[in-house]
């Protein structure tokens, strides 16, 4: 099996039926300045996210995806611009290549940036890293973790977040004790 192709894919699509999940737009440090504070559109790290009419939500993001003569697509993401440019980069180590051999191809990537070893850079070389493991997965029809040794515990901690709710005090106050409710310690 060899890789054949590595690519950015812009995916979009509409969230629907899901009550309340913006409830309030992301501050954001920019929006000390009036002219950022009243755009409606946003984004949550590299998701691009629009409300729109009815309730549905607009979602845009960006997936490195990479192929495979198998047929196989690893894919990892979502990343933003920047990243999904220092990813492709990247492909002149990656086509022609055994997509199993994941070591080889981390020191490959890394040996090459040898002014660039942190920042996006690095997080370029994860994106890439996380899609050749989605392709072995796919491969061995086994979950990632695994094919990195497993499984090490029967429970994780789990915390519920309240990223794009309402930030007023006395609505936080209250979803904080309606999630604690639920079981939720964190």
């Amino acid at each position: 099996m060899e890789i054949t192709a590595v690519r950015c894919v812009r995916r979009e699509g509409t969230l629907s039926g899901v009550d309340n999940f913006v409830q309030s737009r992301v501050a954001r440090p920019l929006d000390v300045y009036d002219e950022f504070r009243d755009q409606s559109g946003f984004s949550v790290g590299d998701i691009g996210i629009t409300e729109g009419e009815g309730g549905e939500i607009q979602v845009s993001s960006v997936f490195l995806e990479i192929e495979t003569d198998a047929g196989i697509t690893g894919l990892a993401g979502p990343i933003g611009e920047t990243l999904a440019f220092l990813t492709l980069e990247l492909e002149e180590l990656l086509v022609g290549r055994d997509p199993l051999e994941t070591e080889k191809h981390w020191d490959l990537m890394y040996r090459r940036e040898v002014d660039g070893r942190k920042g996006e850079r690095m997080m370029a070389i994860s994106t890439i890293d996380c899609a050749l493991w989605d392709i072995k997965g796919k491969h061995y029809r086994e979950p990632v973790h695994r094919l990195l040794g497993g499984p090490t515990r029967t429970e994780l901690p789990a915390y519920a977040s309240m990223f794009l709710y309402d930030t007023d005090p006395t609505a936080v106050r209250e979803r904080a004790a309606d999630i604690e409710e639920r079981g939720y310690s964190a």
